[in-house]
Parts: structure tokens; C-alpha cells; sequence
């Protein structure tokens, strides 16, 4: 069966995402998800950067990933930019995993609570 337009979609981002984090990281292999997480919790690295990387990061399934996109939303004092993005990542494992956290939701940054009730 072929891909629909949407796993087509998120194949060309993800492959797009592979490519600017071994460039960002200097390596021919990819980052490891921990590698990925420092990056993107660094902010003195390159916040497009950093986005890309938050970005990337919606697609694993390793809890400590989700931790550190959790970590993202709840700074209050973060990059709108990257939140949007937190946001769309958590949102993609969370659909994932059936579950929605309402509770943690509520204590986020608010744009990231903007970006959760837009897209639900």
C-alpha cells in the first residue's frame, strides 16, 4: 500500500531533520536521542537550530525525549518559536500513546497551552 500524504509528509521532515542534525552535530551517524536532548535544552545553541532538533524529536519514543519537550513547555521564560514546536512533538507522541495530560498542560508556558487547545 502507498503512503498517504501525510506519512509521505512526515517522511520528508523527518529525512530533512536527519540530514540538519548531522550537520548541527558533525557526525555521518545520527545523534543519539540523549545527544538530541542536550542540544535542544542549550540555550546558547542556535535556537532555529534547537527548534529542529525539538522537531526531530516527535517521532521517539524514548520517555526522556518527551521529559525534555515537557521541560521546554513549562519555561516560562522560552522561545515561543520552540514551544510551537514542543508542542507539535508532544502532541505527535501523545497521539501515539493514546493520552492527553491535562493536569500538566495547564501548568504550561502560555503559548504552549494556545498551541494545545488549537490543536485538539
Amino acid at each position: 500500500a502507498s503512503a498517504t500524504l501525510p506519512q509521505r509528509r512526515g517522511l520528508i521532515q523527518a529525512l530533512g531533520a536527519m540530514t540538519l542534525l548531522r550537520r548541527i552535530f558533525g557526525k555521518k551517524a545520527q545523534p543519539t536521542t540523549t545527544e538530541q536532548i542536550a542540544f535542544m535544552l542549550d540555550k546558547n545553541a542556535d535556537l532555529g537550530a534547537r527548534d529542529d532538533v525539538a522537531m526531530a524529536l516527535g517521532s521517539s519514543d524514548d520517555p526522556a525525549a518527551e521529559g525534555a519537550l515537557i521541560q521546554i513547555t513549562l519555561d516560562h521564560n522560552e522561545d515561543e518559536a520552540l514551544i510551537a514546536s514542543a508542542v507539535d512533538s508532544l502532541q505527535e507522541i501523545w497521539a501515539r500513546h493514546g493520552k492527553f495530560e491535562t493536569l500538566l498542560v495547564q501548568q504550561m508556558h502560555p503559548a504552549a497551552k494556545k498551541y494545545f487547545m488549537a490543536g485538539t
